[in-house]
């Protein structure tokens, strides 16, 4: 058009800057902008609010908020999409206080906007009163059985450990789309609940809906957490005659059953031979193939190929592997630093694992710290009082495991009961 000397009309620079937005095309996003700087449209509320949708979806916060905050007025389209921005590019903390700004304007806030905002919630230390706090507003407001919304609170409630708030909203909602029923199966799948996580499965199937590849990746790690290969051996089949090999689902199936080797063969087949470009959930399942096979520099080199070679900026998922790694390998330190220099604060299962690993290495000093950061948590729980004991009794301070185990008793926490399954023919028993 520019070059039969026409000048783009406000509709097709809204059409164009939608397109760069649906492929994070930036580049092309700026040419554009420097159009709409020429055309004279910098002004125009429709034109800025695709131009930060833009820059939001890209990572390019800074040009986002500059853009948000050059504009005159602010609709629900504008507020959304900077608070959507910052959630997914891992600024929790900053879509919050601007979803706390936007609460202050007669501007108030849809069903797309509170999704975005309890996402937010996920990579906080507060996430779980944070994102009860957001649940209590949609309640009244009548926006509780959005599809949107119930899965983004499923899925900060699961990644809080809090399985069972997760499992109480979706027996809750009445209209369980396909999307709620991902949120759900992931959430069993990563809160080790992998029995629950085949049985929703196996209805969404039955109900013909449709799963994606993160549900096949779910389900597969699901699968390796039960050791029931025969459902493994099953879904595979049915994703190669969905779509193929689906790199995601497949390295973390490797992954799971102890071969990480392989999962990480595959991905770097794929990625130099078919051009394959991972997102977040496959870096995911890239991390925890390193870290099952205790490959750390494999695991470091990984984790900077997100953002140097595919522009990808870490979330929690990726920090969380990568810090149960360092601890794995005994590099105990080094994974307390990553979890204090990260942008996100560490969750209750970070500090799980990571007091797993002081038990096992036999750090008192920073397994003592975890366990006090975990109990503070969940101070329901007996994990911290029991491994912290066990740690204690084998480095010979006896004493203070004694009085770990007394202070169990004060406080009423009892140890829950293991469960184990095994698979035998076609059926699992568990005891």
């Amino acid at each position: 058009m520019n070059e039969l000397g026409k000048k783009p009309t406000k509709f097709i620079l809204c059409a164009a800057l939608n397109h760069c937005a649906k492929t994070l095309n930036c580049r092309l996003g700026l040419q554009i902008h420097t159009q709409v700087i020429k055309t004279g449209n910098e002004e125009n509320m429709f034109i800025s609010s695709a131009l930060l949708d833009v820059y939001a979806k890209c990572g390019a916060l800074g040009d986002a908020r500059k853009v948000f905050d050059g504009m005159k007025r602010h609709d629900q389209v504008s507020w959304t999409s900077i608070i959507s921005g910052f959630s997914q590019n891992g600024e929790g903390g900053e879509a919050i206080l601007l979803f706390k700004e936007m609460s202050g304007t007669h501007i108030k806030p849809n069903c797309f906007t509170y999704a975005s905002v309890i996402s937010a919630c996920t990579g906080l230390e507060l996430a779980f009163g944070c994102s009860t706090l957001l649940h209590a507003h949609v309640i009244k407001l009548g926006y509780d059985n959005n599809s949107y919304i119930v899965s983004s609170l499923i899925d900060c409630y699961s990644k809080c450990g809090r399985i069972e708030q997760a499992a109480s909203l979706f027996n809750a909602t009445s209209d369980r789309d396909s999307i709620v029923l991902n949120s759900m199966i992931s959430g069993y799948s990563q809160n080790l609940y992998g029995k629950e996580a085949l049985k929703l499965f196996v209805k969404m199937r039955n109900d013909n809906l449709s799963p994606t590849d993160h549900t096949f990746t779910s389900i597969l790690n699901a699968c390796g957490s039960l050791t029931a290969l025969v459902q493994g051996r099953q879904l595979h089949a049915l994703m190669v005659e969905k779509n193929g090999v689906l790199c995601t689902s497949m390295i973390s199936g490797y992954a799971q059953t102890g071969r990480g080797s392989d999962g990480l063969e595959l991905f770097d087949s794929l990625v130099k031979e078919e051009g394959f470009t991972p997102d977040h959930v496959c870096f995911t399942a890239v991390l925890t193939a390193c870290n099952h096979a205790g490959f750390l520099d494999r695991g470091i080199e990984y984790f900077k190929k997100m953002r140097r070679d595919y522009g990808l900026v870490p979330e929690l998922d990726q920090y969380a592997c990568l810090v149960d790694l360092y601890a794995r390998t005994g590099h105990l330190k080094k994974a307390k630093e990553l979890m204090e220099e990260m942008p996100f604060d560490p969750n209750s299962v970070m500090w799980s694992s990571f007091l797993s690993s002081c038990k096992v290495y036999g750090e008192v000093k920073l397994g003592r710290e975890a366990a006090q950061k975990l109990s503070q948590m969940e101070p329901d729980s007996a994990v911290p009082f029991v491994t912290l004991a066990n740690l204690y009794g084998a480095a010979g301070l006896w004493n203070e495991a004694v009085q770990m185990r007394k202070l169990m008793r004060l406080k009423g926490i009892r140890k829950s009961a293991g469960w184990s399954w095994v698979e035998v023919g076609l059926k699992s028993a568990e005891f």
